[in-house]
This record gives structure tokens, sequence and C-alpha cells, in this order.
């Protein structure tokens, strides 16, 4: 068995070599023609490499076909290993050209290393982790293949500068993860403060709702304070989001108490976050540093960073804004993944099990996104959708806890959860109702369906309280 696998690999292998020379021979032919016309990029020096690589490729295919056992296989992935170097060190190259030129490099160099153990006694303390390690070149050579294919998708469909951009965010990310917490009070902090240094004017509840820049007033009336305003801040009020996250939360927690900090704590946090970047906005407004314009959120948040934190601090507020919905996304996925595998029973004891399941969802992610991007309304639409599911999700979350208090005698308490409760279910049905989103039902009447989906949720969440409550008292 060791035998036939030994000689499927070399199989596997010389046909790859074979194919990369072939490739490699065209590009020697497309070199020599273009040194004529572009001397200055197409050098001398630069035809030798590649002829030098179609030898060591044309000279392994033969070996590793032939089935042959020499240690100057070794010296011939060496000699590529060399040649991907010098390609990664090559100016001017794109940020995913140069990570899938890293990755080869490494896959080579891994590669020449554990021929020469295998194959010769340069290197005899290597033999045990070359048979071990043998998958790791592999990985870097599909991953590099994988990052390749990506970067051509995404230049079809977005642009291949904003395919390098997104993975230079990525990396700077997940080498960051840990600063993140950081990251985050820094912002926050940062523009409570700048909102008092900066003296910032800003309106009250009890004033006329008009500054020198803009009538608030006119425009709630106009837009419908309630419900838009309740949809609209998402999950700086109330989030469904969270209550998500018990896929995650529930492994992770020793006890029951930790919830409090996990996820109450958590949400006045959130809201006091919310809370901070609203009070900014209207300050720039009234200042006059930033039009009005919904279409110029994101301008905002960069006027607020540079205005109050200056040029470096603005920097790092922003990334602490950037930060929240990569990793509110990182989590999302994470508990989605965990909550259909629990729900469908779907083993996720192994790796391959869990990429395969994760794969599925990020498929449907990325057809999610692709639509956002290309259609010019695609994100106006995508975030209506999620502000309100968000907010339609904690009227699950309400009903569970509801439930629960019934179930644990604690009825007395109940309408804790349940004022919010019936709040968001007419705040939620209403927008829903009106909105074009949903069912482009006139305001007056989506009031009135908003108001007996309240009632009808309260009779209902205490009905079937008091019932489960009873059914357990019988047991």
């Amino acid at each position: 068995m060791v035998q036939k696998n030994t000689i499927s690999n070399n199989v596997i292998g010389g046909i790859a070599a074979a194919v990369a020379a072939v490739f490699t021979l065209k590009t020697v032919v497309d070199y020599i023609q273009s040194m004529e016309y572009l001397p200055e990029y197409y050098t001398v020096g630069g035809l030798l490499w590649n002829l030098l690589t179609l030898a060591a490729l044309a000279f392994l295919a033969v070996m590793l076909l032939m089935r042959k056992r020499s240690a100057l296989i070794a010296v011939g992935f060496g000699v590529m290993a060399v040649g991907e170097l010098r390609a990664l060190l090559t100016p001017h190259l794109s940020f995913a050209n140069r990570l899938a030129e890293l990755l080869m490099t490494l896959a080579l160099v891994g590669i020449t290393l554990m021929a020469a153990a295998l194959l010769s006694n340069a290197l005899p303390a290597l033999r045990d982790t070359a048979r071990k390690a043998w998958f790791v070149p592999a990985v870097c050579v599909v991953a590099a293949a994988a990052l390749m294919f990506l970067s051509y998708v995404w230049e079809l469909i977005f642009g291949w500068f904003e395919f390098g951009l997104f993975l230079r965010l990525l990396f700077t990310l997940i080498i960051s993860y840990g600063l993140v917490a950081a990251i985050l009070l820094f912002s926050a902090v940062g523009v409570f403060a700048g909102l008092f240094v900066k003296g910032y004017p800003l309106l009250n509840l009890w004033d006329n709702w008009q500054s020198a820049t803009f009538n608030y007033g006119e425009y709630f009336t106009a837009q419908h304070f309630i419900p838009v305003f309740f949809i609209t801040v998402a999950c700086g009020i109330l989030s469904g989001f969270h209550s998500t996250q018990t896929a995650i939360i529930s492994r992770t927690v020793k006890s029951e108490k930790q919830g409090r900090m996990t996820f109450y704590n958590m949400m006045i946090l959130e809201g006091f976050i919310a809370m901070i970047w609203a009070a900014a906005a209207m300050g720039v407004y009234n200042l006059g540093l930033q039009e009005v314009n919904a279409s110029l959120a994101t301008g905002t948040i960069g006027v607020i960073c540079k205005d109050i934190l200056g040029p470096v601090g603005g920097i790092i507020a922003l990334l602490g804004v950037i930060v929240l919905p990569i990793t509110s996304g990182d989590t999302a996925l994470r508990s989605l993944r965990l909550s259909i595998s629990d729900s469908l029973h779907i083993d996720q004891s192994s790796k391959p099990k869990r990429l395969g399941l994760s794969a599925i969802i990020f498929a449907l992610v990325a057809v999610i996104l692709v639509f956002a991007k290309s259609s010019p309304s695609g994100f106006n639409t995508l975030w209506r959708y999620f502000a309100w599911s968000n907010q339609t999700l904690s009227l699950f979350a309400f009903l569970g806890i509801s439930v629960w208090m019934f179930e644990n005698s604690k009825a007395k308490w109940v309408w804790i959860p349940l004022i919010p409760a019936a709040w968001y279910t007419f705040v939620t049905v209403t927008y829903i109702a009106n909105a074009q989103i949903g069912f482009h039902i006139p305001w007056t009447p989506a009031y009135i369906i908003g108001v007996c989906a309240a009632v009808a949720y309260v009779g209902i969440v205490v009905w079937y309280g008091k019932k489960r409550a009873a059914r357990l008292q019988k047991l």
C-alpha cells in the first residue's frame, strides 16, 4: 500500500511539473518576444531565471514520472524556490499576488527541505518531521491557487485593487484581534471626551429641535419618528442579534450569573457607544461641518474622527468603527454554524466537517455581498432588512425570557420583558407593514396593525407561559 501511494504521488507530482514546464516555456517565448519592445522590464537576467526554472521543472517531471530517487530532486525544487523568492521581491506587485508568491515560496522551501531529508543524508534530523508534516507544502500550494482564483473572480466583479485592500484589512484585523477591545474603548471614550473639549452644540429633548443648520423636528415629523427611529438605530437601543450569540456563550460561561455581564451590561455599553456617535453626528451637523444627508453617513464618521481626535487618533477611532461590523460578522457566522449544527444534529467533531458547513454558509453570504455591491440600492436594502430583522429577533428572545419566568415561579416580574417586547412588536410590525421593503401599507392602517400585533403578542406569551407553567406543576 505504501508503494502504491508513493507511485501515485510521483505520477501526480510529475504531471504537475510537466504542465508547469509547458506554461513556463510559453512564458520564456513571450519573454523573448517582449524584450525587443520593453527592454527595461524584460531583462536578460529575467530570461535566464525563466530558462533555469524551465530546466528545473523539466528535470523534476522526468525524475518523478520515472520514479527516480535522487538528491538532485531537492536541488530542482530549490531552484524553483529561489525563483519564487525572486518573484516575491519584485516591485510593483499587487498585494494578492505577493501573498500568493509568499505561499508558493514557503511551499517550495518546505518541499526542498523534505526532499533533502528523505532522499539524502544531508538532513537526517528532519526525516521524522518530513514524514509527519508532508501536507504543509500541499496546503500552501492549494491556498495560493485559491487566492489567485478568488482574486481573478474579484477582479471580474469588483476590481483588483479592492481585493488587495480587502485582504490588507482582513489580515490587519486578524493580527490585531486582541486589540479590538482597546480600539473600541479608545474610539468611544475619545469621541465622548471630545464632545465636551470641542464644545459641540447639542440639542436637548426639551428644546425646539431646530439648530442654525437643520430642523430636526420637521425631519422626524415627515419621516415618522416612530417607528423609523427605533429601526434605524438598530443595535444601539435593543439588539435581537445579541440573543443569537447564545450558541457561543452557552459553551463559554460557567454559570447563568455571568450572563448579566455578557449580555445585559454589554447591551448597555453598546447603547452608550451608539449615543456617543449620535451626539457627535448632531454636533458636526449643527456646526455645518457635514451636510445632513443619509448617503454621507460614512463621510460623517470620518469628519467626526478627524475633527475631534486629529489625524492619528481619527484613524484609530475609525478602525474602531470598522471593527464593529467585521467582528459582528465573525460571531454571527460562527453562531449560525453552531445553531444549524445543533438544530439539524450535524456532526462538528472534526475540522473538515466544520469547514464543510462553514463553506456553505460563506457561499450564501458571498451571494448577498455580491448583490449588495453590484446593485445600486443593494446596501441600503440590505441594511433596512438587517435593522428590521435585528429588532424582530428580539421578540423571540423576549418570548423565551417571559416563558422561562412563568416556568420558574417569577410570573409577577414578567412585565419587565413584556413591556419592551410589546413596544418592539408595535415598532417592527408597523415598519414592515409600511416600508418599501415590506407591504407598502399606508401609515394609518400600518399603525393600527402594529397595535393589534402588540396586543396579540402579549396575549399569546401570557397564555403560553401559563400553559407551560401548569404543565410543569403536574409533573
